[in-house]
């Protein structure tokens, strides 16, 4: 705690030295569900500490969902994007209890566990994914944290404790967020202080020896500072077994404690620090070999592995390793949000950020109990992130201007065993320095038509990439280098062997326009235009001289159209929202492997390998009736390239690996009608399936892994009797389907392609208490 509290001491310094020399600031991504009666809300009126921001007046209805996804307070129906957001009432109700969860939230979106394990996951959005997690290389969607961008995926597995807010913003995005990307974005904001003293606390049993404890507690200190302390403890043991050793892995152990001060000394100023950690130590996430391929592999235990492939498809819960696979992950960030309104009309805000992560894992990628390749690796990375801007409203007229800068360094270093000799180990590292800096400008012009308006907008980055990566054969018993891959001789900065350094810079625009039309106060129309791009970067795995050639931005150009339609009449209500889209991709970034034209040598890397057109169509679902209630979405992804060159072959025809064709989610939930002296009860049922994927980027044999449809329910008990006490009963997969979230492909290399099994029925129940 002493080292949070001199940077969080610094960052309020910091903070109010920038409001007083009238820097302008960044604004807040924040939701609150509207369930009380119609009121009316100025734009930038507290919504938890993430709100604040000029603006104009907003009307609310019961049920309306209250969103800044545009840096200004509106309704969900009046924003002219594609976002779908969830307050923490509907997470627990959904049962959305970790970031791995969220693809039961939103159309066209999975989340999965990466190679690197469970608290590393992907996020894929309107067929874009992250092809690796190296540190060299960009996400194309950023989970943002009460508004600072986490650029490592690292540990965003245990954020969803505590929460206010989760949003999930659907497109080319970097107009109004601090980094560009062409996938899309995810904003978790946590639940603020308040004034009054009072938190809450809850306890989870359930299946596997699950033993799960989370709380809060609220302090108010005084009439201007107020303090918020959350933290959560979850243990399971693993659904995974040996079947040799009997080690358990899939298992669950984690801690996360969040500390938040709020000083608010006038309506028109608020601070707010946010102190986070995240400890998570597991035995990893185990892989099946489902399949080998013989004419590739010159293993000698063929007739082993495939005895193996027979036994896992016999028995789907047991694997086969000659590791014990580990998994910790330990991250922390502090975060301070300072917003100065200086007028009705002008409001400032700065948010800074610091976050630090560090992970270790094993995994066997050849997921026998024969030595074949395993791989280590230790990832330590340090960011840090500032955001100024000013934002202002008029009668006809809101605007945003502002700056952004980011930079985060350390090391990210795999190493394997290959080839079984334990005595010869391969290192594959690099440490990457990574600057951004970008300034912006967006608004709405209201036009004199009744309910017309443009939205547009522009940013311009300047993004820069050095690094020093290497790969060298290491004695494991006395450390020394006994081989380089490759090597940098002609460098003389680079003094140790086996070093390559890289440099490279990049600047680019995004920029997006949109026409809007409410119709009528509960039909929006829209169609938007958005160029956007990911960063390029260098190589972590330099072999040969074409090999560590950096790779360009990948970018995009798309439009949209879509409409937001509300109705009531009588006891029925709800909502059904539509979009279509249409991007064209150019440059994107994929992992290939050539014959290097001057050492003749095979040769892989990150390159900008191909160019594709992505289409699909996106619905959401509300409807209440009296009791009932149900919410449904479906998305479709349609991807294919225009070119992709693996080397000199081209592989256009080949599909978008890891994207699902369709990804659909329905609830179904019934809450009785109840005397309130004996509290309120719903019971829900939900199926979240996916169609089924390419496990490859590039052509391989058995890379198709079926789709699958699991099924939860859940029964909630809200204020037993009158009382604080809440009680709840839940089931996971309740027909315990057998099903492959994730897959990796290494039939060209290693002759063997193996799967991730996900979770089977999972049985609990959960005791919540208010005071």
């Amino acid at each position: 705690m002493t080292n949070f509290s001199k940077l969080a001491a610094n960052l309020v310094s910091g903070s109010a030295m920038a409001i007083a020399a009238s820097l302008v600031s960044s604004p807040a991504f924040s939701m609150t569900a509207q369930d009380a009666a119609p009121a009316t809300m100025a734009a930038g009126q507290q919504q938890g500490d993430n709100a604040g921001a000029a603006g104009a007046e907003v009307t609310t209805q019961p049920g309306d969902i209250v969103v800044t996804a545009r840096r200004r307070t509106e309704r969900l129906q009046d924003v002219p994007l594609s976002v779908t957001a969830a307050s923490g009432t509907q997470l627990a109700e959904r049962q959305i209890t970790t970031a791995m969860d969220l693809g039961k939230l939103a159309p066209s979106l999975t989340v999965t566990p990466s190679s690197r394990g469970s608290n590393t996951p992907y996020f894929v959005i309107r067929g874009q994914r992250l092809i690796d997690v190296s540190a060299v290389l960009d996400p194309v969607t950023i989970v943002y944290v009460n508004d600072v961008p986490f650029m490592r995926p690292q540990g965003l597995n245990g954020a969803l404790f505590d929460i206010q807010n989760v949003q999930v913003l659907r497109g080319p995005q970097g107009t109004l967020f601090g980094r560009s990307t062409t996938g899309g974005a995810v904003l978790v904001n946590t639940t603020s202080p308040a004034d009054t003293l009072g938190g809450y606390a809850s306890v989870t049993l359930g299946s596997y020896n699950r033993r799960a404890a989370e709380g809060a507690l609220n302090i108010p200190l005084s009439d201007t500072l107020a303090v918020r302390v959350a933290g959560t403890v979850d243990r399971r043991d693993g659904y995974m077994t040996d079947r040799y050793t009997g080690y358990r892995s899939n298992n669950v152990h984690y801690d996360a404690e969040r500390l938040t001060i709020q000083w608010k000394p006038s309506a028109d100023f608020t601070s707010t620090i946010y102190a986070n950690r995240f400890d998570s130590a597991n035995n990893g996430s185990a892989s099946q070999l489902y399949a080998v391929e013989p004419t590739a592999t010159t293993n000698p235990s063929i007739a082993r592995l495939r005895q193996e492939v027979a036994l896992n498809l016999a028995q789907p819960y047991q694997f086969s390793s000659n590791i014990g696979q580990v998994e910790n992950t330990r991250t922390w960030d502090v975060t301070n949000v300072t917003t100065y309104k200086a007028s009705p009309e002008i409001t400032f805000k700065n948010i800074v950020g610091y976050r630090k992560i560090f992970t270790y894992s094993t995994f066997d990628l050849d997921a026998s109990s024969i030595t074949t390749q395993e791989q280590y690796g230790t990832t330590s990375m340090r960011q840090f992130s500032d955001e100024f801007q000013i934002q202002g409203t008029g009668k006809s007229f809101d605007w945003i201007l502002g700056a952004f800068y980011f930079r985060e360094h350390g090391s990210d270093v795999p190493y394997s065993i290959v080839g079984g000799n334990a005595a010869v180990l391969r290192y594959t590292g690099t440490y990457p320095v990574n600057t951004s800096l970008s300034a912006f400008a967006s608004g709405t012009y209201r036009f004199p038509v009744e309910g017309l308006s443009l939205s547009a907008g522009i940013r311009y980055s300047h993004d820069k990439r050095v690094a020093d990566s290497y790969q060298s054969s290491v004695n494991a018993a006395t450390g020394q280098i006994t081989a380089c891959t490759f090597r940098d001789a002609s460098n003389a900065l680079i003094a140790p062997p086996c070093l390559y350094r890289e440099e490279v810079s990049f600047s680019e625009p995004s920029w997006s326009v949109s026409l809007n039309y409410k119709a009528s106060p509960d039909l929006l129309l829209y169609a938007a235009h958005r160029h956007g791009y990911r960063s390029g970067g260098v190589q972590s795995r330099p072999a040969t001289a074409a090999g560590a050639v950096p790779f360009a931005p990948e970018k995009v150009n798309d439009i949209e159209i879509g409409e937001k339609f509300a109705f009531r009449s009588g006891d029925l209500s709800g909502l059904i929202n539509l979009d279509a889209y249409y991007a064209w991709y150019k440059g994107l970034q994929r992992q290939v492997s050539f014959i290097s034209p001057t050492s003749q040598t095979l040769t892989s890397g990150i390159f900008n390998a191909a160019s594709a057109t992505v289409k699909g169509f996106e619905g959401e679902l509300n409807l209440k009736y009296k009791g009932i209630e149900l919410n449904g979405s479906v998305g479709y992804v349609k991807g294919a390239y225009q070119k992709y060159l693996n080397g000199a072959v081209d592989i256009s025809q080949w599909p978008f690996s890891y994207v699902p064709s369709w990804t659909t989610n329905a609830e179904l939930a019934y809450s009785p009608p109840m005397d309130p002296a004996l509290g309120q009860a719903r019971a829900s049922i939900s199926v979240r399936y996916q169609s089924r994927i390419i496990a490859s980027d590039t052509p391989q044999p058995d890379a198709w892994i079926p789709g699958w449809a699991v099924a939860d329910a859940r029964v909630d008990w809200r204020n037993i009797a009158g009382s604080r006490i809440s009680a709840a009963v839940f089931a996971t997969n309740i027909f315990n389907k057998v099903y492959h979230p994730y897959a990796t492909n290494l039939t060209s290399s290693l002759g063997v392609a193996t799967w991730h099994v996900g979770a089977p029925r999972m049985i609990g129940g959960q005791v919540r208490v208010e005071f």
